[in-house]
């Protein structure tokens, strides 16, 4: 289960607990400005999810791992994100999810009832596929 009293700093000041989710698919991707791969990614959830499945009600967040706002603002400009990013101050956010030493690149998927039915760490074309259909599924049942 994703606990419920993580709070997500969006870099335009908005604030959201974990626990105000609950009822939405909502993706969680942990991210970095100096992650190659994270800027490999990036791309393909603003285009592939967030685009098509935010106008259904599906929340994309990407955590910043232990950056300066102005940094991350920065980073979502030049990558043209447009879902929000959230501010990780020390990474605390990351380390409650990561054991010691994981690796930055995750994807979490969490359903309605805030239970993470999916965790990647890649997110090649079999596997976005793979995630585009449980969030096509998660979207259709369960309707709040």
């Amino acid at each position: 289960m994703l606990p419920a009293d993580v709070t997500l700093s969006v870099i335009d000041g908005k604030k959201v607990t974990t626990g105000e989710l609950r009822g939405k698919v909502t993706l969680l991707e942990f991210t970095a400005t100096w992650c190659s791969y994270c800027r490999k990614l990036m791309p393909h959830l603003e285009n592939d999810i967030w685009k098509v499945y935010q106008p259904q009600g599906m929340q994309v967040f990407g955590i910043d791992f232990d950056e300066p706002a102005a940094t991350v603002r920065k980073f979502a400009k030049d990558m043209n994100i447009t879902y929000p990013l959230v501010l990780d101050p020390g990474g605390k956010i990351f380390k409650r999810f990561v054991k010691e030493n994981g690796s930055l690149t995750k994807v979490m998927l969490i359903d309605r009832n805030g239970r993470i039915v999916h965790l990647s760490q890649t997110l090649d074309a079999a596997e976005l596929e793979v995630i585009k259909n449980k969030i096509a599924t998660l979207l259709q049942t369960n309707k709040s």
